[in-house]
């Protein structure tokens, strides 16, 4: 299932969900650190401040040169590369500042970060910072493998009001420290 604008990344974006991680005997991601940012005035200078910075650095893509060596390496611009475009302007209501310090916020708050991608066809247009804890992975297994090797297949979102949304393996870059109690 591919995420289109009229079903509305603005829609997975802007409710919280509750979560059925229980099901699916994964668990549930602690939203402590997010529900403390805004009001704990230890905790909300420190990851503000971490997210500003992290923010703040530029964005550069490189081509190689003829030669092959890193001094001779040319770097694209915005209008020479849509990865380039997609990630200087990742959606109509984000810069890419915007978007790397919400992002960097979640990494910081419980440890990783989830970035919804829309497509047109089979070309990202557009990326959104969704709050992790309102996804859910869908794990299976893949024919000919043991029944309790599982692997990822798909992502479900759930929003506030229970709706669930059923996303594709493709659809979420998932970005995470590393957390002992979730390998």
């Amino acid at each position: 299932m591919r995420v289109r604008s009229e079903r509305g990344p603005q829609n997975l974006a802007r409710t919280r969900g509750s979560g059925v991680s229980a099901w699916f005997g994964t668990p549930k991601l602690p939203t402590t650190g997010v529900e403390r940012y805004g009001s704990d005035p230890t905790l909300f200078p420190i990851i503000s401040a971490l997210a500003q910075d992290t923010s703040g650095v530029g964005f550069h893509l490189y081509a190689p040169g003829p030669t092959k060596r890193p001094e001779d390496r040319e770097e694209i611009f915005e209008g020479e590369h849509p990865c380039v475009d997609l990630f200087l302007n990742p959606n109509p209501f984000h810069s890419r500042a915007e978007f790397i310090e919400g992002s960097q916020q979640h990494v910081d708050s419980v440890g990783e970060t989830t970035i919804l991608v829309e497509y047109v066809g089979s070309v990202p247009v557009r990326l959104w910072t969704i709050p992790p804890w309102k996804l859910t992975p869908v794990k299976g297994g893949i024919i000919g493998t043991p029944a309790k090797r599982k692997f990822l297949t798909g992502w479900l979102y759930t929003a506030d009001d229970g709706e669930r949304v059923p996303l594709e393996v493709k659809d979420i870059i998932q970005i995470k420290l590393p957390n002992p109690a979730d390998p």
